[in-house]
C-alpha cells in the first residue's frame, strides 16, 4: 500500500466544485471549458516538452477546438515512448529510472519522486507504457469518479445505512492503473480504506470464491471478463455473494456480458470506460449509457486515413486528448479503440455526450480439467501471465479444444526460442495452478497479428 500517495487538497476540491458544476450544465458550459483546457494544454506541452516543442511550431491556439485540433499531429505510443525523456515535462523523469520503479512489486502505489503517481499499460496494443500522473491530474480524475462514477450510484444501491464493502478483483503484481488507484484512494481515505480490499484473480477459482465470500462484498468490481467467470461459479454453487451492486471497466461490457452478470447475481451491472493514459474517460448514468467527461477529455473517431467522422459513424480509431495531465502531454493519441458519438439526448438529462465503445476483443477460454469439469479463464489474467512472468508481449494464444491450446509468441532480437520457452513455461505452470495440467500446449513463432472489432490485437482468442 502507498505510503505517500499523491494528494493536493486545493486542487481536490477546486476540481470537484468544477466537476459538480459542469455535470448538469447546459453544453455551452462544458464545450467552453474543453476549449480553454485545450489551448492551455497545447501551450503547456510546447513549453514543457521537448518532443512536442519541436512538433507544435506554427500552431496558433485559438478559440475553435476543431481548428486547433486539425493543426496537431496524431501522436502513437511507440514513438512516444521511444522518446520518453523529451515527451514529458519534467527533466526528473527519466525512462530507465520509471522501468526500475514498476519492476519493483512492493512499490506499487508509492509517490515517485514524492510527487508522481505511476502506472504501466498492458501490452493489449502490442507495445507496454509508462504513464506519469501529477496531484493536479488525480485531483481531476478523483473528482469525475466521485461526482459521475459508480460510487456516485452507490447509495442508490445499498440498503440505508449499510456500510460497502468493496471487492475489487484484479491483476495484483503489476503497476496497473486500475489497482494503484484503488490502493492510493485506500491510503488517502480511511472510510475507504476500511471498506475496500483487493483479490488477485490470478489464484485457482476456488481459493478465490473462498476469499471472496468469506468477506461478502457488497460491490463487485472487476473486468466484464473476470466478472462473468465468477457469475459462473455463482450459478455453479462454486461462489456464494450477495453483491449489491457489480462495477466493471478495463474491457468492452457487450450487452451479453452485461445481461449474463445481471441474472445471476441479480444486480444492476455499471460499466466505466478509462486507460492507462486517461483514467476516468467516460461512466454510466442510471440509464446505462456512457457519457464521455468532454470537460476533461476529447475523443475524437477517425477513418483509416485519420479524417474525423461525423456523429454516429464508428472509426477505425479513436484519439484522445487528455486535458488534466501537463507532466505527460496526451495529444491526438491513438488509442486504438473504436468508439461512436451516439446521436440524440439521454433521458438522464446529461448534456455530456453519449459513447458507444469497442475496446478489449479477447475471449474467455473455457478449458476442462482431468474430471471433464470446465475452467473458465478470464484473458486478462493470461495476458497478466505472460507479461508479468515471461515478459512476453507479441503473442497469440487460442484454444482449439477443450484440453488444448496454441500460443504463437513474436521473434524479438531474435531470441524468438528463448521467448516461446520462457512463457510456455510461465503458462504451464498458471495452468497447473488452475488444475489443468492435462491440458496440451503446442508453442510456436507468431504470425501477423490480428486485430480485432477494436483496432487492436487479439490475443486471447477460441476457435469457432
Amino acid at each position: 500500500m502507498a505510503r505517500d500517495a499523491v494528494f493536493d487538497a486545493w486542487h481536490s476540491a477546486w476540481a470537484l466544485g468544477d466537476v459538480l458544476a459542469t455535470t448538469r450544465a447546459p453544453a455551452a458550459q462544458w464545450r467552453e471549458r474543453q476549449a480553454q483546457r485545450l489551448v492551455r494544454l497545447v501551450e503547456a506541452a510546447a513549453e514543457g516538452s521537448r518532443w512536442f516543442r519541436e512538433r507544435l511550431r506554427g500552431v496558433r491556439p485559438g478559440a475553435n477546438t476543431q481548428a486547433l485540433l486539425a493543426q496537431l499531429p496524431v501522436t502513437h505510443k511507440r514513438e512516444l515512448m521511444a522518446r520518453f525523456d523529451d515527451w514529458v515535462a519534467d527533466p526528473a523523469l527519466k525512462i530507465d529510472a520509471l522501468r526500475t520503479f514498476v519492476n519493483e512489486p512492493a512499490r506499487r502505489g508509492e509517490a515517485l519522486l514524492g510527487r508522481y503517481q505511476v502506472w504501466e499499460s498492458s501490452g493489449s496494443s502490442g507495445e507496454p507504457g509508462l504513464f506519469v500522473q501529477d496531484a493536479r491530474a488525480l485531483a481531476v480524475a478523483d473528482a469525475l469518479e466521485a461526482a459521475r462514477g459508480p460510487v456516485s450510484l452507490l447509495g442508490a444501491a445499498l440498503p440505508w445505512g449499510a456500510a460497502p464493502r468493496i471487492a475489487y478483483v484484479a491483476a495484483l503484481g503489476g503497476h496497473f492503473a486500475g489497482v494503484v488507484a484503488f490502493e492510493r484512494l485506500r491510503t488517502l481515505n480511511p472510510w475507504f480504506g476500511a471498506s475496500a480490499r483487493t483479490f488477485s484473480f490470478l489464484q485457482p477459482i476456488d481459493a478465490l470464491a473462498a476469499q471472496l465470500d468469506a468477506y461478502a462484498p457488497t460491490v463487485l468490481a472487476s473486468y466484464p471478463s473476470t466478472a462473468w467467470v465468477l457469475a459462473q461459479a455463482q450459478a455453479e454453487g462454486r461462489l456464494a455473494i450477495a453483491p449489491q451492486a457489480v462495477w466493471t471497466g478495463g474491457e468492452t461490457l457487450t450487452p451479453g456480458l452485461r445481461r449474463t452478470i445481471a441474472e445471476i447475481f441479480h444486480v444492476p451491472v455499471r460499466d466505466s470506460y478509462g486507460a492507462s493514459e486517461c483514467l476516468t474517460i467516460a461512466s454510466e448514468c442510471r440509464c446505462s449509457r456512457l457519457h464521455l467527461n468532454a470537460d476533461w477529455v476529447i475523443l475524437e473517431p477517425v477513418d483509416e486515413r485519420g479524417r474525423a467522422l461525423p456523429e454516429g459513424q464508428v472509426g477505425a480509431t479513436t484519439l484522445l486528448t487528455n486535458l488534466a495531465n501537463f507532466v505527460q502531454p496526451i495529444l491526438r493519441y491513438d488509442l486504438g479503440d473504436r468508439m461512436r458519438f451516439v446521436p440524440g439526448a439521454c433521458e438522464c438529462g446529461s448534456t455530456l455526450p453519449v459513447i458507444e465503445v469497442q475496446g478489449r476483443c479477447d475471449d474467455v477460454l473455457s478449458l476442462h480439467d482431468r474430471h471433464g469439469r470446465a475452467v473458465h479463464l478470464a484473458p486478462l489474467a493470461l495476458t497478466t501471465v505472460l507479461e508479468d512472468d515471461a515478459d512476453v508481449f507479441d503473442f497469440r494464444l487460442c484454444q482449439r479444444g477443450a484440453q488444448a491450446l496454441t500460443l504463437e509468441v513474436g521473434t524479438r532480437d531474435g531470441t524468438g526460442a528463448a521467448q516461446r520457452e520462457r512463457a510456455g513455461a510461465a503458462l504451464r505452470r498458471y495452468l497447473r495452478a488452475q488444475g489443468l495440467g492435462a491440458v496440451s500446449l503446442r508453442l510456436s513463432a507468431r504470425g501477423a497479428p490480428r486485430l480485432g472489432r477494436s483496432g487492436k490485437q487479439c490475443r486471447v482468442t477460441r476457435e469457432p
